[in-house]
């Protein structure tokens, strides 16, 4: 008989003992970093030199929070980088776990949970990502907490409190992590609302309440370590970059240096698309990035405010949205060796890894990924079929809460890539770290038709 998922009501069956549940989420924490197995050190990004000076030193980074350079430094007790991304891997699995023993039966849960890591570790950059030394993983490990707070089998005070704290820490990582779930969880609340769920509208407010306590970490660290409470020190640059690529400075600065003698005007035919990494770009002959700030601000809300820019704004943000959708192939960076800022770091603060880093094979230009991105392309497309097809066709069967679930995840993604579109560039790696999702959910959707478990919902 089909069996239905209830909240309140444990579901009969076997239930697997807590240490071989242990075992087998160690065994999955292992298989996740096989791409760091692989390559022999963690994979590395130009941005992990920040992470590890931070982190270390303690002061709050410009452009970025400081938390993942404190979980870096202490997770590693200051010695092993390879603590790091196990310790990620745990907490990606652990939660992977949870969201699948929410519709699948207890004694197929750790199962159908081990096929779901093999598919991804040997088809999608979960490995990758999960191996990286920066807090992309922790992107989609905030959907997973979100959904399996509001749609999971959580079911004792202390369960919640934990996810409620885990989904602080996952959001004040980075800061996009931060703006994606100002706009997704209110959306949440309304939809709840709606829907008169008073269970979930009570949830989804604790979950508004935990991400303001992250915003205040974030601010409360920068105050005490610069003096200002604010989530980024340096947006105004990261925004006027956007809008330099876009291609609206230049026509504004045309028509506006004339009556405003701003200091970017005599440049203003010599604005490119690396203004912020190139050291002799427009950027820094004016004077650096907090000098100015006034100014970019106030070309910023005269650009975004304005009737003729504005809408052109939103419009080049809408379409590189959507091709930053299907923009998802799995990379690494180029080696990182003398003369990089993580190189630096790890020479000085991980001088005993030193040698496996530099020995890794990212550093030898060895790690190759076109076999794996062939495969992600196959499974992707067939996972995003068999979601829509579920989701517009078999809605019934598929049950309501794992509905809402795939639902969350695609106005997730829509959130994701609309603000990473305004405030950085299309990149793979944005969509990277959350393409792996699709598979998982889609194989939860399988198991339930060949089970033929027609009512899923709680």
């Amino acid at each position: 008989m089909p069996f239905k998922r209830n909240v309140s009501v444990p579901l009969p069956g076997k239930i697997t003992p807590p240490y071989t549940t242990a075992i087998i989420v160690v065994v999955a924490a292992v298989l996740s970093i096989s791409a760091a197995l692989l390559n022999g050190f963690p994979l590395s990004y130009i941005d992990l030199g920040t992470y590890i000076d931070s982190g270390f030193e303690g002061y709050a980074p410009p452009d970025r929070p400081v938390f993942y350079g404190l979980f870096l430094r202490h997770i590693s007790l200051s010695r092993h980088l390879f603590l790091v991304v196990f310790a990620q891997a745990l907490l990606a699995c652990w939660l992977m776990r949870d969201l699948i023993r929410a519709f699948v039966k207890p004694e197929h849960v750790n199962a159908v949970f081990l096929i779901a890591v093999v598919l991804i570790v040997l088809t999608t950059s979960y490995s990758v990502v999960v191996s990286l030394l920066i807090p992309d993983i922790f992107t989609p490990l905030c959907y997973l907490a979100v959904v399996n707070i509001l749609w999971g089998t959580l079911q004792n005070k202390a369960s919640l409190r934990a996810y409620y704290c885990a989904f602080v820490f996952f959001v004040i990582t980075q800061n996009a992590s931060i703006l994606s779930f100002l706009i997704l969880l209110p959306s949440l609340l309304l939809f709840f609302y709606f829907k008169k769920e008073p269970e979930r509208i009570r949830k989804c407010l604790h979950l508004i309440a935990a991400l303001f306590i992250g915003i205040v970490c974030i601010a409360g660290h920068n105050y005490l370590s610069t003096g200002k409470a604010r989530l980024s020190a340096m947006s105004h640059v990261f925004i006027m970059s956007r809008m330099i690529e876009f291609g609206v400075v230049q026509d504004y600065l045309d028509k506006t240096c004339e009556s405003k003698q701003y200091r970017i005007c005599p440049y203003k035919d010599s604005l490119q698309w690396d203004f912020i990494f190139n050291k002799n770009s427009v950027l820094y002959k004016t004077g650096g990035w907090e000098k100015n700030k006034e100014e970019y601000t106030a070309i910023l809300k005269d650009l975004l405010l304005s009737k003729e820019y504005g809408p052109l704004v939103l419009q080049k943000t809408t379409r590189d949205a959507v091709k930053q959708l299907y923009t998802f192939d799995t990379y690494v960076d180029p080696p990182l060796l003398k003369g990089s800022p993580p190189y630096g770091q790890i020479k000085w603060r991980f001088d005993n890894e030193l040698k496996r880093y530099e020995h890794s094979r990212q550093n030898r230009r060895t790690f190759y990924l076109d076999r794996l991105n062939s495969a992600q392309r196959f499974v992707v497309t067939i996972s995003v079929c068999v979601l829509l097809l579920a989701f517009i066709f078999q809605r019934k069967r598929m049950g309501a809460a794992l509905g809402n679930v795939v639902g969350t995840l695609a106005v997730f993604m829509i959130v994701n890539a609309l603000i990473v579109s305004f405030f950085a560039t299309v990149d793979a790696r944005y969509q990277m770290r959350l393409i792996w999702l699709f598979p998982v959910l889609a194989l939860i959707i399988i198991y339930s038709f060949l089970t033929k478990d027609k009512n899923l919902s709680y």
